[in-house]
This record gives structure tokens, sequence and C-alpha cells, in this order.
């Protein structure tokens, strides 16, 4: 009887739904939401802090974050490329559509049950390279990858916001694009009909793929590039590795002329960019007034094009420095930019009309563009002498004595579970059951 009850409390104290399990994992629950609570409430600080120390802050976060950003792109990049290789589909489906063309016509029985025979494999083929294609051992092409559960393409962090990018993949599986498993031999007409329909889907959805692909690319570069500016930014503020500057120097720094020549060259380089997807979508206009295109092909362009927008958009609304909105019209000196002030919000290629209107509307922009790059040159020129110089009201940083609020600090016992990276709660420790209740509460787990 002793050896029962003693089982018995074992069990009650040990185990998955244990005492003692519920115990840690309230205890670990409630580490996760105080971290998470002084992270929220320290962003909040953060943005209200005028202090030279809060800006220095600030700057190594939107540093930090665009580096993310940038990693997350080629992550991105590496997973679309894998979903890009969808040739061998339609390589499949093309030969099936040549034999059930064959097979209308076919009066050999011998020959009609050898492609029958042939057209089978070429299905269970399809399957295979479907269930084949992987990322991190889960399929990629059943479905999975779809608007409730899509890939996320994260360009900034949750401090500083940069946008993002959502992915989705069709479900390829045969029985989906086809409908049913088997072939219906007696209706070929309708067969051929479907397999063209799969063939459609495939290239739509490798158009998609292919657009997105290349605005990552080009995304990524921005990104690259926006965190140079920043860090150059930032040494001009506080000085490099190998030089100290006083705060005071620093403060000097943060509130003079040569702050706001660099939020010029950080607006610049935005501007470049922009004109460089101006001109790439001027070139698919180019194209699309060809009428050799096939409708597939300029679909593919449309999607391109509708990306590069995007990006243009994104561009616009996410260039900043510290607390400095540098393109919604805050700062002097810089009119508000949008897709509607450029005048590309709404393009559309429905006919010989529209595609002109188009071309018009992207020409103006590149011109508008080119404006606005000679404004900033001639700005940066006038400021020039003056660069050390305290600059006007809102022209640079706004700088108060205050002292910084303290950052979140994880405590001792804690720092071989938690690390909090780019304003972040990361699980960094090797518990299995941590791991698992960390995911529950949306905690990224470090691998």
């Amino acid at each position: 009887m002793l050896l029962i009850l003693a089982g018995v409390s074992i069990a009650t104290l040990t185990g998955e739904n244990s005492i003692l399990s519920k115990a840690q994992k309230a205890k670990f629950k409630t580490d996760v939401a105080k971290y998470k609570e002084q992270i929220a409430l320290n962003s909040f600080i953060l943005e209200e802090d005028n202090s030279i120390s809060g800006l220095k802050k600030q700057l190594e976060l939107q540093k930090g974050a665009l580096e993310n950003g940038s990693q997350n792109c080629e992550n991105a990049l590496a997973f679309m490329e894998v979903n890009l290789n969808m040739g061998e589909l339609s390589d499949i489906l093309g030969r099936i559509e040549y034999l059930l063309f064959q097979l209308s016509n076919e009066e050999s029985s011998t020959n009609r049950e050898k492609r029958i025979k042939e057209i089978d494999d070429l299905i269970l083929e399809y399957d295979r390279i479907v269930k084949d294609t992987q990322i991190d051992g889960k399929e990629i092409w059943n479905g999975s990858i779809n608007e409730e559960n899509p890939y996320i393409l994260d360009f900034g962090s949750d401090y500083f916001q940069q946008g993002k990018m959502i992915i989705t993949i069709e479900d390829l599986s045969w029985d989906k694009l086809h409908g049913t498993r088997e072939i219906d031999y007696n209706k070929i007409e309708d067969e051929i009909e479907k397999v063209q329909e799969a063939e459609h889907k495939i290239f739509n959805q490798e158009s998609v793929l292919g657009a997105k692909y290349d605005a990552s690319i080009y995304t990524d570069v921005w990104l690259s590039n926006q965190e140079t500016n920043l860090e150059k930014l930032y040494q001009n503020i506080f000085g490099t590795n190998s030089e100290t500057v006083s705060e005071e120097q620093a403060i000097q720094n943060a509130k003079s002329w040569k702050t706001t020549i660099e939020f010029m060259n950080i607006i610049d380089y935005t501007y470049v960019n922009i004109d460089t997807s101006l001109q790439r979508i001027k070139e698919c206009i180019e194209i699309i007034k060809n009428n050799n295109n096939t409708v597939g092909e300029v679909k593919s362009i449309q999607l391109e094009i509708e990306e590069r927008i995007k990006e243009i958009d994104r561009e616009l609304t996410y260039t900043q420095a510290g607390k400095k909105k540098l393109l919604d019209g805050s700062f002097p000196y810089m009119e508000k930019i949008t897709l509607e002030t450029l005048g590309i919000q709404a393009i559309s290629f429905g006919n010989q009309q529209e595609i002109a209107s188009a071309e018009t509307k992207v020409t103006e922009a590149i011109q508008k563009i080119a404006d606005l790059r000679a404004i900033i040159s001639k700005k940066q020129t006038e400021l020039e002498p003056k660069r050390e110089q305290e600059a006007e009201k809102g022209c640079a940083f706004e700088i108060d004595n205050a002292t910084a609020k303290p950052t979140v600090e994880i405590e001792e016992k804690d720092k071989d579970k938690f690390q909090i990276i780019n304003g972040e709660l990361i699980y960094i420790g090797d518990n299995q059951n941590e791991k698992q209740w960390a995911l529950e509460m949306d905690i990224q787990v470090k691998k």
C-alpha cells in the first residue's frame, strides 16, 4: 500500500502535467510576461526620450532593424529560389498534354496502352516532386503556405517598422490542380483543357514569386544601404570606435547642419532607388506596348510593375532617422512625396490608351524625382560652409539634457534562458519544455 501511495505521489509531482511541471511553466510564463512588459514600456520611453543617450539607442536599434531586415530578405530569397524551380512540373504537364493529344488521334491499342502507362508514370513523378520539395523538412507545395499561414518577410523589427511582404504558394499537388486523381480517357478534350489550366496556374505562381523575388533583391540592397547611411549619420554624431566624442560634442553634432546634410543624403538615396524602379517600370511599359507579347508574358510584366510600385510606396513611408520621418512633409525643405504626388498610384494596361497614359505618368514621375534631387543638391551646397553650426529648429535632432531612461536588462538568473535582440525577447536555453512554452507564448527560439 505504501509503495502504491509513493508511486501516486511521484506521478503527481513529476511528468508533463505534474504539479512541479505546471509550477515551472507558470514561473516561466511570469518571467516572459515581465520582460515583454518591460520591453513594451521601454519602447514607449525610448520614443519619448530626447536625450543624446536616447538618440544613440534609437539609431543603434534602427541599424540593427535594417540589418535584420536585410538578413530576412536573404532568407526569403533562398526560400523563393526553391519555389521558383517549378520547371519540372511544367515540363511534366506539357508532356502529359502532348500524350493526350496523341491519344485523341491514336487508333493502335498497343500505342494507346503505352501512352496511358507513360501518363500514369508522369503523374506519379509529378507527385513525387511536389512531395520532395521541402524546406526544413516541411513540404511547401502542398498548400501549407496559404493565406492563413503565409511566409511573412519582415523588412524591419517591432521597434523600427519597415513594412512586410506576404508570400503564399498555391497547392500544386496533382489532385488539386487536376481536380481528380484519375484521368478520364473517354473525355480526352476535357482532360487536355484541365492540364492546360494546371499549366496556367503554375505559370501564374511562378510569375508572382518571380516578381516578389526581384522586389526582394531590390529591397535587400535598399535596406543595406540605408543601414550604411544611418551608420554614417551615427558616426558624424558619436564618432567611430577609434575616437572619443564627449556628450557635449555629440549634442552639438546632433543639432548641427551636418546632421541636416546627412538627412538629405538618406533622402537622396531613397530618390535614387525610386528613380531606378521608375526607369524599370518605364522599360516594362515599353515591352507591354509590343503586341507580340503573350497574355502570360503581359501578366508577368504587370506583376513586376505592381511589386515595384509597392516598393516605392514602402520606401516613401519608411525613410527615417531617429524619430525624424523624412518624406512625410514634416522635414523642412522637403515636400511630402507619395504615390499620389508622383502620379503613379493607379496605373493600368487594359488597352493602348491606358498604356500610353501610364507611360506619360511614369515619365513625369521620373522628372519629378530628378527635380527633387536637384533641390537636395543645391541645398546641401548652401549648407556645407556652415555644417558645424547649429541648425534651425526642425532641421536636425532636437536634444535636451535629460538623462536617458534605462533599457531592459535580463536578470543574472535568466541570462542562460533569454536575450533581447533588436528589442525582441529571444529564448536561448536548451530545455525542451521551456522551448515549447516559449513557442506557445510567441517567443522566438534561437536555433
